[in-house]
Order: C-alpha cells, then sequence, then structure tokens
C-alpha cells in the first residue's frame, strides 16, 4: 500500500501491475488503466469520468500479477 502520492506516471502503467488510485481527498477509488504526467485515465464505477489530475491521487493501491507457469 503506498499512502502517499509517491508513484510516477510510468509506476501506474508497468506492464503486468494493477493499480488502484485513491482519489477525491481520500474519498474514492478507481482503477488505473494507463497515466501521463498530468492526467490518470481510469475506469470510475462510482462517477462519469475517464480520468483524474495525476496530482489529485492521495494513495495507492499496487497489486504485481505474476504468471504462473
Amino acid at each position: 500500500m503506498h499512502a502517499a502520492a509517491d508513484l510516477s506516471p510510468g509506476d501506474v502503467h508497468a506492464p503486468g501491475r494493477i493499480v488502484i488510485a485513491n482519489v477525491d481527498d481520500g474519498g474514492h477509488f478507481v482503477l488505473t488503466l494507463d497515466a501521463d504526467d498530468d492526467f490518470i485515465y481510469v475506469r470510475d464505477s462510482g462517477f462519469d469520468r475517464e480520468a483524474y489530475n495525476f496530482t489529485s491521487a492521495v494513495g495507492w493501491r499496487v497489486f504485481d500479477v505474476l504468471a504462473v507457469e
């Protein structure tokens, strides 16, 4: 768990990684699809939004998916 906005856009969009962003001053979580220096592109089931300002993320939940052989 990252309880601070300490990930870069490259960290958010790493291969094999699922990232949940904590936005709206910590009151809402969204699934990230992509990121650049300005925006986090998301799947938001609670609001009709496709992106949040990258600096609006106050924390992250990071899941690295490993292939099973």
